[in-house]
């Protein structure tokens, strides 16, 4: 179902995601979803929702909305 996706997507990514690495957010779009935009934050790990990461998630959020 997610190949059927039309309308724009946002994969966002810690670099130092130990977790999940970067390359799955490639993957994702290149197989799955064509129309997904990906942004990687520098220096971040999995959980994105820290004090260190918020101020660019909400920023990369805000931009990737408007």
């Amino acid at each position: 179902q997610i190949k059927e996706m039309k309308g724009r997507c946002l994969l966002i990514h810690g670099s130092h995601d130990e977790n999940v690495k970067c390359v799955n957010s490639w993957e994702i779009k290149r197989y799955l979803v064509k129309t997904a935009d990906i942004e990687i934050i520098e220096n971040a790990r999995h959980f994105l929702f820290e004090p260190k990461t918020i101020d660019k998630m909400s920023k990369i959020i805000e931009n990737f909305i408007h």
